[in-house]
């Protein structure tokens, strides 16, 4: 079941902005947030026990 409820701004203008900053790459590898090569080293793996990263998902216990 879908409801549609009316909507009413409470004021003509924003009541809030936030903002994000991000500093430079080579400021944040100089601070020690990110190391230089974090693209290539840092690759998501999804299956670590396996070397390559790939691969499936072991059966459960109880082979289930």
């Amino acid at each position: 079941m879908t409801t549609t409820l009316p909507f009413e701004r409470a004021t003509d203008y924003p009541q809030f902005v936030s903002q994000i900053e991000y500093d430079s790459y080579d400021n944040l590898v100089a601070s020690g947030v990110i190391t230089r090569d974090w693209g290539v080293e840092h690759r998501p793996r999804p299956f670590p026990t396996h070397p390559d990263g790939e691969g499936y998902v072991p059966d459960p216990p109880g082979g289930g």
